[in-house]
């Protein structure tokens, strides 16, 4: 790469102008190119501080996707347990649900009824067993 050498092209301080070397005219103006450039101790120093913080920065996100992945994973699991369970109710009409009932002993009739007091539906009707014959001591 050749230097520029200013007595072979003296411009006079006008750019613009046509200077005069050796009888030639030279149009002298100033361009800017995009050429590398070796960085300075100082220029090392700093990318190489910014070249540790990100990558610190990177291994941080990192860190915190693996636990909101983990997390989101743990939700999902629980909401499709959820899911499967109301799809099975809905698919049942229904569910389980603890009720209560009356529980009837007609010694006449020898018949026992259990019946909701919700809805007044008897649930089971059958013939006394032996020790469900005898009355309450008063």
């Amino acid at each position: 790469m050749k230097k520029h050498d200013p007595e072979i092209v003296d411009g006079g301080g006008n750019e613009n102008l046509p200077a005069k070397a050796n009888g030639v005219h030279i149009w002298r103006t100033e361009v800017e190119k995009l050429l590398p450039c070796i960085f300075t101790e100082a220029e090392m120093k700093e990318r190489s501080a910014s070249l540790t913080r990100t990558t610190l920065e990177i291994s941080r996100h990192e860190e915190e996707k693996k636990n909101l992945t983990a997390s989101l994973t743990a939700r999902i699991k629980g909401l499709k347990t959820e899911q499967s369970s109301l799809a099975k109710e809905l698919d049942k009409g229904g569910e389980l649900r603890t009720v209560k009932c009356e529980a009837i002993r007609d010694l006449e009739r020898n018949l026992f009824l259990c019946v909701r007091t919700d809805t007044g539906e008897i649930i089971e009707s059958r013939e006394l067993k032996d020790d469900e014959k005898q009355g309450r001591l008063v």
